[in-house]
């Protein structure tokens, strides 16, 4: 049984759409595995007019602990952006 695939697959997809996985590490000793995600998208877009005429001010990055799947706690690690919206948006 692969619990990352199996969270991935039931759970990732549901809640987490707009980021991607693109690393993870399971501690066995301390039952964690540690999942790192970013942005999915390379081209970020104003979230009120959808235009892709935005500037990434900076990434910052958060530690959140989610939920358990057979004795595993979750730990993400979420890298995600800030943006400067256009003018005529904002």
């Amino acid at each position: 049984m692969n619990i990352v695939a199996d969270f991935h697959n039931f759970f990732f997809n549901l809640f987490y759409t707009n980021f991607k996985l693109f690393n993870y590490q399971f501690d066995e000793d301390k039952k964690e595995i540690h999942l790192f995600l970013e942005p999915k998208d390379n081209y970020p877009q104003c979230p009120i007019c959808k235009n892709h005429n935005v500037v990434v001010h900076e990434y910052r990055h958060r530690i959140v602990k989610d939920g358990s799947y057979n004795g595993f706690q979750f730990i993400l690690h979420i890298t995600y952006r800030t943006l400067v919206l256009p003018r005529i948006c904002g």
